[in-house]
């Protein structure tokens, strides 16, 4: 083997396992992301609105008790959030992240302590009523 093709070899290997170890890192966000969001409906619907917040980004949680007028805990049980259906999908890029469950989706965001919920209970609006990437949410940051 040629000194040229030896190090094709090396450099051709050692793309496949960073590559390898990108979508493994790519995939552990996934399950983290799913996961905070599986925690925060799971929250809802234990009615354990302290639970919930603290799983909301900051400029939600803030947006959360303007709204309503109330401290977090009252204020996103009084949101009207349902627990949606089964995961469908999560996307994660870079520091944000969608999970859609059925015709629901929810956005985070990824903070120093992990990822949070920016916005929950996100629907498109109909088709005739739709701009580009416009959602409508239940709760999100102001």
């Amino acid at each position: 083997m040629t000194r040229h093709g030896l190090r094709s070899g090396i450099v051709g290997g050692a793309c496949v396992v960073v590559l390898a170890m990108a979508s493994g890192c790519a995939s552990n966000r996934a399950d983290d992301v799913q996961s905070v969001a599986s925690q925060f409906y799971d929250a809802i619907s234990a009615e354990h609105g302290s639970g919930a917040c603290a799983l909301l980004a900051p400029p939600t949680r803030s947006s959360v008790e303007q709204t309503e007028k109330k401290p977090c805990p009252d204020a996103i049980m009084a949101a009207g959030l349902h627990p949606p259906s089964r995961v469908e999908k999560v996307k994660v890029y870079g520091t944000m992240a969608q999970v859609t469950w059925g015709t629901e989706v929810t956005f985070l965001t990824r903070y120093d302590e992990g990822w949070r919920v920016l916005a929950a209970g996100c629907s498109m609006p109909p088709a005739s009523q739709r701009t580009a990437d416009h959602y409508d949410c239940t709760v999100e940051a102001g």
